[in-house]
């Protein structure tokens, strides 16, 4: 009976820490995905504002943005932008002022010199080589035709790997910089 009594204490304990894991697990694995989340949508919004910083600098040279990565992507690491630099005050009648024309490197000026970080432009976060779709075009609004662009990435290519369940809402949504349809440049997720 006492044996008995032992194998049936022994067995409540498996159950019990069984039952112990199986709860924390719950209350974990929500928590793991919002960290997850956190950490692969921060770097898909930076990616985001780099595409459109690198866009507007090619739209500052060409009067248009680019509508495919290798054109992008040469025009930062190769292109510099022409800035005016004023010397002395123009206001002030007593001293000769000059304007200075100056380049300064695309690449130096958006990703510190890092050519690898150009390279990288295209590509998603977190997904193994996935590329941001990338679109541009002119449309007209208010009777004016303007530049256009979008760059986004499916949810679903940014959380894959990650349990369903906790972005299901968003499946046939993406991140995205830029409208084609609106013409504007904000970011939106």
């Amino acid at each position: 009976m006492k044996g008995l009594k032992i194998g049936l204490n022994i067995v409540l304990l498996i159950i019990v820490a069984f039952l112990t894991l199986a709860l924390v697990n719950t209350v974990k694995e929500p928590i793991d995905f919002e960290n997850e989340k956190t950490k692969r949508t921060d770097a898909v919004v930076s990616q985001l504002e780099k595409i459109r910083q690198s866009q507007t600098a090619y739209k500052n040279l060409y009067t248009k943005y680019a509508s495919e990565w290798d054109t992008l992507v040469t025009v930062v690491k190769n292109d510099s932008f022409i800035v005016s630099k004023v010397i002395g005050n123009p206001d002030d009648t007593t001293i000769v002022t000059r304007t200075e024309i100056i380049k300064i490197s695309i690449l130096d000026s958006l990703f510190a010199g890092k050519t690898s970080a150009a390279d990288s432009l295209p590509f998603v976060p977190y997904t193994n080589g996935i590329k941001f779709h990338i679109q541009a075009d002119t449309i007209a609004r208010s009777g004016v035709t303007i530049p256009a662009f979008e760059v986004s990435v499916p949810y679903t290519d940014v959380f894959n790997g990650l349990k369903k369940k906790y972005y299901v809402q968003k499946i046939g949504e993406a991140f995205k910089v830029g409208s084609i349809s609106e013409g504007h440049t904000n970011i939106s997720y």
